[in-house]
């Protein structure tokens, strides 16, 4: 299968994807926006074009909010662009060594913003390309912690800008989860850690207190059946990505505690920065949702097609527009 003349002015190919960090002469970032035409077309195109039969197929099904449920698909005009990666600004071409195509769709009928989705390779060629997808050909899949721990580690040594430049605690009274011990820790020197983002959702959740602090700190001290799902599955990850400690606000923050929750929520911004990673349950709307991946199978479907032996292309949503629709983005610090 090839692609209809609209697609084929984006010039697609396996090099086409490829940057070259250090350089800023990337010419798909220079070409103009390409029209594709109305979804109502790249859908009569399709059975005949890779790239119209994966847009219209995500547009139609794979959003998080169907474009055809709110306008025709005929009054919906889909246009096309090469960006970079990593981020627009200079400074950020200049680290990339992946381009991608931003695919959105415009129409009277829909919001000016949310109905973009990213198409990027996946090689078997490339393997290890940074920013490439990845085919699982599985309808539902838990993660793939062996990928995960190489993906830190490729952060570990390859990022220095998410290196946190403080050598001190993130804040006064820090506390955190062990993890293998099952406890609360007081760690006498800076050490790795994860972090919990996560909704609360009025779920009853075990709680540091004043009261239980002693009993918390003690070997198996934290009974992991009182647990919520996502703080459970948050335990699971940590150790799984072979990691020992997490931060988690209902164990690591004194929740009764007049000096010490009002300091610690004011060093909230530094206790996540301070962070290895930070883990987001953005599709929760409450801490028994868990984590999809971890004790639950996810069931989101990856949308890809094959142009050529080397190149598939692989479309998702722009994880910001999924931020926007979730209950997570209602929150406040976490």
């Amino acid at each position: 299968m090839e692609l209809c003349a609209s697609c084929n002015t984006l010039g697609i190919n396996l090099a086409s994807f490829l940057s070259h960090p250090g350089t800023d002469d990337n010419q798909r970032l220079k070409e103009p926006i390409r029209e594709i035409g109305y979804l109502s077309d790249v859908g009569k195109r399709k059975d005949g074009c890779v790239l119209c039969r994966l847009i219209y197929e995500v547009f139609r099904f794979g959003l998080p909010r169907r474009v055809t449920s709110i306008a025709d698909a005929s009054n919906i005009a889909i246009f096309a662009k090469w960006i970079n990666a990593l981020g627009s600004e200079r400074s950020k071409r200049l680290r990339s060594p992946t381009i991608y195509i931003m695919v959105w769709a415009v129409s009277s009928d829909l919001p000016p913003s949310g109905y973009k989705i990213l198409v990027r390779a996946a090689s078997a060629a490339l393997p290890s390309q940074p920013h490439f997808g990845r085919i699982t050909h599985t309808p539902m899949s838990f993660l793939d912690y062996t990928q995960l721990v190489k993906w830190l580690q490729h952060c570990d040594t390859q990022h220095t800008l998410c290196k946190s430049p403080s050598s001190g605690f993130p804040t006064r009274y820090f506390y955190l989860v062990d993890t293998r011990l099952h406890c609360i820790v007081e760690p006498v020197a800076p050490c790795r850690y994860l972090a919990l983002s996560y909704v609360w959702g009025g779920v009853d959740q075990l709680k540091l207190k004043e009261d239980n602090f002693e009993h918390l700190k003690t070997s198996s001290g934290i009974n992991i059946g009182d647990l919520s799902e996502t703080v459970r599955d948050a335990i699971l990850l940590t150790n799984m990505l072979g990691e020992r400690f997490l931060w988690v606000d209902s164990l690591c923050v004194m929740q009764d505690s007049e000096m010490k929750r009002p300091r610690t929520l004011a060093d909230m911004d530094r206790i996540y920065a301070q962070s290895l990673l930070t883990i987001v349950a953005a599709s929760g709307s409450n801490a028994n949702e868990g984590l999809p991946g971890v004790s639950v199978a996810r069931k989101r479907k990856q949308w890809y097609q094959k142009l050529s032996p080397n190149l598939i292309l692989s479309a998702h949503v722009d994880f910001k527009d999924v931020m926007e629709d979730s209950v997570y983005n209602t929150r406040a610090w976490t």
